[in-house]
């Protein structure tokens, strides 16, 4: 259907998540601060080395995320006692803290070397519990990284360890960081179910901070799956908990997204009101972010409400808390979307075009920093992979020359047996090394029959956005201009999968159909359905396989038509069978193809032949039947009435984890 109404709410679950992240961080650093100044006060009185290296081991675990570079000072001399007692275990946390260190400042080389070193000394003397806090910073640095399945395996490895030590606790925390990651995949129903085994956990040790926190965890999970009154329910046995702890960090974060919940109800008035309750506990707090946030959540509602006039106000005195903050670009992008919705509904153009090119401005910080990052990682990932294949080099060279020293009575049994292995080696190298580019050629394949779609659409859009400007339409260039940019993101993600949920594929066509609207004026309407028995975030498709003739539909079908023309597309469950139908009211095939040759003579259409080629690549490689449709659509008196595309794709090979 088409979008109506005012929405400024569209990045709040995904800061919403984040939120909670942060939190849980938060509360795993504080207490230790609290200890620095008596464990400081106790060191020069220790008289034994290694009493002074266990007491710096606990002074440096106070003082690292307060001050990293104070506690980098610390770790230093630990590790100069530890070296000088041979004290082993004492020299692989200090190597485990300069890995911490490096982490901080983004070095991942540096950090995965002295990793390396500490779980090398931590595996040898069996120091079961430096291994996992080894294994924990890994798991950090893969999820930081995007190497969600080395993180997952990470903390698969610490599960097992605690369990080996019987610690439930540990069990449980491990439980809630898997729970995250999977959350941070936005496979909701998989973090649900280790949330709720971390809760069963943290119930059994009567551990009420952690019940809480798990409640708090389940609350966002239901919240970002749109399942409010479950949601709702969590967040209150959240409250329930908290009426003796009285903890403003977790009342402030449950409040915030319960305001969430409430907002997604579209109960705005108690939206409002839970917002001020979320605002109170972080003034109590002195956090101003917080504050911040709490305000911009409010001013949503009441733009919700229509009350256009107090949610300018509102989010004003959210936006002075961080206006001058440098660190808060994202934030600062979010304010000044929600300034350009609440001056365009009050009629106020040029204050609504001032704050959508400042939103502009630092979304494009953003992005310049988030490719630069993006950089940096695969230049990281390439220097590793060379160093570890030097090494692997390296050992075969050793192996190669023991052997003919242990075999140098028989110099010709020796070299027989060099030669052998060696060819051997060759072999199975060549072999390994034609099957895995045998997979990534195909896998290129794929990917690039996705991006084939792109330059078509991206010609045409950046033909309206000149349009609109030698039109020196102003807003609408901008407009389009940022819209644009945001499906350019989405499909330059997606384009790296082989599939993505239902969900996903329906949020981009839905972005790419509303950019369409305002390019073509709204010169047609189309409605996006779904059967209520398909599962939108489990079941999974190739990504944009229904784009090409979506854009057939609107500039060879409906384009030509003087009147407003109506697109239809649907996904439906028959059966065992998922199936697309694009179907339009437009001038049909053949006409459609009659004014294509008169208005661009020898232009041909590849998205039938694209197509065609991702479903032959498709079948082959999951031995599936894809079928695709083209045909035209009859009235009753037997005219040409438009256009129906059909995909359909068996079910099995959908409901399945990419």
């Amino acid at each position: 259907m088409e979008r109506s109404g005012f929405n400024l709410f569209r990045t709040f679950p995904a800061a919403a998540g984040k939120l909670i992240l942060w939190f849980l961080l938060l509360l795993s650093t504080t207490a230790y601060g609290q200890k620095l100044e008596d464990l400081l006060k106790d060191l020069p009185a220790q008289k034994e080395d290694t009493l002074k290296v266990r007491l710096l081991n606990k002074i440096i675990y106070a003082s690292f995320f307060n001050d990293p570079s104070k506690a980098i000072k610390y770790v230093d001399t630990m590790m100069l006692l530890s070296r000088k007692l041979n004290y082993q275990k004492g020299i692989g946390d200090a190597y485990q803290y300069r890995a911490e260190y490096h982490s901080t400042r983004s070095d991942w080389p540096q950090m995965k070397w002295n990793l390396a070193k500490a779980d090398s000394i931590q595996t040898i003397i069996g120091d079961l519990r430096g291994q996992i806090s080894s294994r924990g910073l890994s798991a950090r640095y893969y999820k930081e990284t995007g190497n969600y399945e080395a993180a997952m395996k990470e903390y698969q490895t610490i599960l097992g360890n605690y369990q080996k030590i019987g610690e439930k606790r540990g069990m449980a925390v491990t439980l809630s960081s898997m729970g995250q990651l999977f959350a941070t995949m936005k496979r909701y129903t998989e973090a649900e179910t280790y949330f709720l085994k971390s809760l069963a956990l943290r119930t059994e040790i009567k551990d009420e901070r952690g019940v809480s926190q798990m409640n708090l965890n389940l609350g966002a999970i239901n919240n970002d799956m749109h399942r409010y009154d479950k949601a709702l329910n969590y967040f209150q046995r959240c409250l329930e908990t908290q009426k003796t702890l009285k903890d403003d960090g977790i009342l402030a974060t449950c409040r915030i997204n319960m305001g969430n919940s409430y907002s997604g109800k579209k109960q705005y008035g108690k939206a409002i009101a839970i917002f001020d309750q979320s605002y109170a506990n972080y003034s109590r707090m002195g956090d101003t972010v917080m504050m911040a946030y709490s305000l911009f959540c409010k001013s949503a509602a009441y733009g919700n409400k229509g009350e256009y006039q107090t949610a300018l106000a509102v989010l004003q005195k959210g936006y002075d808390f961080i206006k001058d903050e440098p660190d808060l670009t994202a934030m600062k992008g979010d304010f000044q979307e929600n300034f350009y919705e609440v001056y365009k509904k009050l009629g106020m153009d040029k204050e609504a075009l001032e704050a959508f090119e400042q939103a502009n401005e630092f979304r494009s910080d953003i992005f310049s920093t988030e490719v630069a990052g993006t950089i940096s990682d695969l230049k990281e990932k390439y220097e590793t992979a060379q160093k570890e294949q030097e090494n692997k080099t390296l050992k075969a060279t050793s192996a190669i020359q023991q052997l003919a020293i242990d075999r140098k009575q028989n110099l010709i049994y020796a070299m027989v047996i060099f030669v052998v292995v060696l060819l051997a080696a060759v072999f199975l190298i060549f072999r390994q090394k034609n099957t895995i580019a045998r997979q990534q050629q195909h896998l290129l394949k794929q990917r690039l029959l996705v991006s084939q779609m792109n330059p078509h659409f991206i010609f045409n859009s950046l033909t309206a956005i000149q349009n609109y400007i030698y039109k020196q339409d102003r807003l609408n260039a901008g407009l389009y201009l940022s819209r644009f940019s945001g499906l350019m993101r989405m499909i330059l993600e997606f384009s790296r999968e082989d599939k993505i949920s239902l969900q996903s594929e329906t949020d981009l066509l839905k972005n790419y159909l509303d950019l369409q609207q305002i390019r073509f004026e709204s010169r047609f309407v189309y409605e996006l359905t779904v059967s209520e028995d398909l599962d939108m975030y489990r079941t999974f498709i190739p990504p944009m396989l229904s784009q090409p003739f979506i854009e057939n539909a609107l500039e060879h079908g409906l384009a030509h038509k003087t009147e407003k023309g109506h697109l239809f597309v649907r996904f439906l469950k028959r059966g065992e069978h998922l199936v697309i139908e694009i179907e339009d009211d437009g001038v049909g095939l053949e006409k459609a193809r009659e004014l294509r040759e008169t208005l661009l003579p020898g232009h041909r259409s590849l998205a039938t032949t694209i197509t065609h080629e991702r479903i032959g690549g498709l079948n082959k490689k999951h031995g599936s039947q894809i079928r695709l449709d083209v045909a035209d659509t009859r009235n009753e008196a037997g005219e040409v009435s438009g256009v129906l595309v059909t995909f359909t794709l068996p079910l099995i090979l959908l409901n399945h984890k990419p």
